[in-house]
């Protein structure tokens, strides 16, 4: 091989590297401008896919009266207390942070002119929250996004790693285009590279589908059989739950007034699953109720069957007095009900 064919080959190998740097570049900052955590978290999260506001979240903190009662001066600290918390990640995921942190600034000091909205998670479990669609929220900037990706070490040796993969891959689609134009392959040749074409993409968007949603939850499902009752669902909570991909079944039998918890989820890439018993103190004709668990050492927890209503609610709060032990605990009861899981995966 003469220099100016290796000449040829290094410049072409160096040109389709840099095509696959920016290419992958363009791709991270498309999907991270598609992505709304912020907007779901921050401005809106009743619309999130699991659908919660808590008193944690910045929503609920303006509708306090509390905060209503402060100075300008204490809201602008308030907000830029926020603005802290957030602002590594918001910088990943492209957001311009002067902008953001002017809208957690004009939002603390303006808080009254949003509407009042308020979040039923259950009878009796209730959260206020401004509504803050309208607020101009910033949007990720393509370009911040862009600038961070191509600059970062990890591209470069992604491109060096898929230079001769893209490469190969790129010989193999020509060969493809090449055998099915080619008049010297049989007709009955050409069919069969085209079948296997289509069931390579085939394969590849079964499997990008399955990346979209990994899994799936489920219908929710009551059955009342009088002396058996089985639901099926999935729980949702007024906190932030650490395994929010999990399915729960509950069987209940009158003739050992008991039931039985089975609860699998999937939680760090791991799937584990759990079993709970619930000894029942009333088989009601419209209630069950059940003996208290206390077996942990810092909470109580109590389960409640609405038969007529088809509700079947969880609470776990703190025990009284308060063991030393568990002071770093918060005491805000963790109220939970199973629900249609397939709603809040997909919706």
């Amino acid at each position: 091989m003469n220099s100016r064919r290796l000449n040829q080959i290094l410049a072409a190998a160096s040109g389709l590297g840099v095509v696959i740097w920016i290419a992958l570049g363009l791709w991270a900052s498309h999907d991270a401008k598609n992505k709304n955590w912020m907007v779901d978290q921050e401005a809106d999260p009743a619309v999130a896919p699991l659908p919660n506001v808590t008193a944690d979240d910045w929503v609920a903190i303006l509708a306090d009266p509390h905060f209503a009662s402060k100075s300008r001066e204490e809201r602008m600290s308030a907000a830029n207390q926020r603005f802290d918390k957030i602002k590594g990640l918001a910088d990943e995921q492209g957001y311009d942070l002067k902008a953001l942190q002017r809208w957690y600034q004009q939002t603390a000091t303006d808080a009254e002119r949003y509407p009042l909205e308020k979040f039923v998670f259950a009878p009796g479990v209730e959260t206020y929250y401004r509504d803050l669609r309208q607020s101009g929220f910033p949007k990720p900037s393509t370009w911040r996004v862009f600038r961070a990706n191509v600059l970062n070490g990890y591209a470069v040796l992604i491109v060096l790693i898929g230079l001769p993969i893209v490469g190969g891959l790129l010989w193999f689609l020509a060969g493809i285009v090449i055998a099915v134009f080619s008049r010297r392959l049989s007709v009955k040749w050409r069919v069969l590279i085209i079948g296997l074409v289509a069931i390579i993409l085939g394969e590849a968007w079964l499997i990008r589908n399955t990346q979209r949603h990994p899994v799936s939850l489920g219908l929710f499902t009551f059955y009342d059989g009088g002396d058996y009752i089985s639901v099926e669902g999935t729980w949702t909570s007024n906190v932030k739950l650490a395994g929010p991909l999990q399915v729960t079944r509950l069987d209940c039998w009158h003739q050992w007034n008991h039931c039985i918890e089975a609860t699998g989820r999937i939680l760090g890439g791991q799937l584990s699953v759990n079993t709970n018993y619930w000894e029942v103190t009333n088989w009601g004709a419209n209630e069950l109720t059940f003996k208290d668990n206390g077996s942990s050492i810092c909470r109580i927890e109590k389960l409640h069957v609405d038969r007529k209503s088809e509700i079947v609610t969880y609470t776990s709060a703190s025990k009284r007095p308060k063991p030393d032990s568990c002071k770093s605990f918060e005491d805000e009861p963790i109220i939970s009900h199973l629900v249609d899981g397939y709603k809040l995966r997909y919706q």
